[in-house]
């Protein structure tokens, strides 16, 4: 939870208590004050919470999307959490993520931003995501470089056609001038 947006929350209860009242004292229709409650206190939340996800604090993850590309981390004050800088797969912003400050993952974030320094592009995701279902480790990172496929093995590929085609017609022409 974020205690920044306390005062939004107080605000949008209150707000909701409000109205609920009103629904109660003035009521006319049974169904309407039975509808009218749910939706103030559900409307409250839904502000509440996509307040907190837009603005850009660290939204706590149970688990980090395999191939999120990394960008940056900074470890807590408390040193209870490392926030991570990731863009998710079919993503274009990027998003800060709070995870916990364990050994691993420290050493394994430790590890990609040295990797990304030397400009090796390094995706991070989930152990348990590389692990198959139901053995999850608890949030535990693994980062591994980002391959890129550039093309390289398909152009090689048609230059030893080219050279085998071309070595074709040279044993065709040496067999036809015998």
């Amino acid at each position: 939870m974020n205690y920044a947006l306390l005062p939004i929350l107080l605000s949008l209860t209150f707000l909701a208590i409000v109205i609920s009242i009103m629904a109660i004292q003035h009521y006319k229709n049974f169904m309407v004050t039975f509808v009218l409650i749910p939706i103030a206190i559900t409307a409250g939340l839904v502000v509440f919470f996509t307040i907190d996800a837009l603005l850009g604090y660290p939204v706590p993850v149970p688990s980090v999307t395999k191939d999120s590309v990394y960008i940056s981390h900074v470890v807590s004050k408390d040193r209870e959490s490392i926030y991570v800088w990731i863009i998710e797969p079919g993503e274009d912003t990027p998003m800060a993520i709070g995870i916990p400050a364990t050994e691993n993952n420290k050493k394994q974030l430790n590890k990609a931003k040295k990797e990304t320094k030397e400009g090796k592009p390094q995706l991070i995701g989930d152990k348990g995501s590389f692990m198959g279902k139901g053995q999850t480790r608890g949030g535990e990172l693994t980062v591994y470089p980002l391959v890129v496929d550039i093309g390289v093995n398909k152009q090689k590929s048609a230059m030893q056609e080219e050279q085998e085609e071309l070595q074709q017609q040279r044993n065709n022409y040496l067999e036809r001038r015998q």
